[in-house]
This record gives C-alpha cells, sequence and structure tokens, in this order.
C-alpha cells in the first residue's frame, strides 16, 4: 500500500475471492474483498488511498 510518494506500508488482513466456473470450464473471479486489520486512526490507514478511514470516526 502506498505511503507518501516513494515508500509503501505492509497490511494485513482478511482476503475472500469468489470464483465461478464457466461453461468452457475456465474458472472467473466473481466476488472478492479484502479487510484490513489495522485500527482506526493508524497511519497505514491515514494514507491509505482508498479508505475514507475519517467518516468512521464521528
Amino acid at each position: 500500500m502506498p505511503v507518501g510518494d516513494s515508500d509503501y506500508g505492509v497490511d494485513v488482513g482478511k482476503f475472500l475471492e469468489i470464483r465461478k466456473k464457466q461453461q468452457n470450464g475456465e474458472w472467473l473471479i466473481h466476488t472478492d474483498i479484502f479487510n484490513s486489520d489495522a485500527g482506526l486512526g493508524s497511519e497505514l490507514l491515514e494514507t491509505c488511498p482508498f479508505c475514507d478511514y475519517q467518516k468512521y470516526l464521528t
């Protein structure tokens, strides 16, 4: 996960991926989700470009 312009942080959490088998035998991703174990207010969440963690603080 990007932290600043040239640094990266490491996140730990849970990941779930659901795949569906197609008629031709190929498996395609149907749904996926990742949930971070980082606590609210952690530096990693503050710098995450995908998380609007401020809405959870009110």
